[in-house]
């Protein structure tokens, strides 16, 4: 078993299937490793830019994702403690059921332009990281 350190795995990293796979790994680790999977393809990517662009455009849209889900979640506390919030119910569901159907169709696309080897920038997403 021979040790190959991270830059060496960057530098191996071109715009080809691997950097394409990877960038496929940043958006798609949503479902399965939220925050953590864009980090980790963000260190592997090293000095491969196209990974280092994906996995921050995915990261800020899980970022986003989680605050938006965060602020909802505290407007429907705060409204369920008065009658109009307990009125409000179906609404704030139709408000998590819209986010939910955008992150999703929202990180098919990505995936799909990161494997044809292109640059992918999400809507309504906070850029915290550029």
């Amino acid at each position: 078993m021979t040790d190959v350190s991270i830059d060496e795995v960057g530098k191996e990293l071109t715009k080809g299937d691997r950097a394409n796979a990877w960038a496929i790994f940043s958006h798609l680790s949503i479902l399965f490793l939220p925050i953590l999977g864009p980090i980790i393809s963000l260190i592997v990517a090293g000095k491969n830019e196209f990974i280092a662009r994906h996995s921050k455009e995915a990261l800020n849209l899980q970022l986003t994702y989680i605050a938006g889900l965060a602020i909802l979640g505290i407007i429907s506390l705060v409204l369920m403690m008065t009658l109009i919030g307990i009125l409000l119910i179906p609404v704030i569901a139709l408000a998590y059921f819209v986010i939910m159907i955008y992150w999703i169709i929202s990180v098919i696309k990505a995936a799909i332009e990161a494997n044809k080897g292109e640059a992918y920038t999400y809507k309504f997403v906070f850029r915290l990281f550029k």
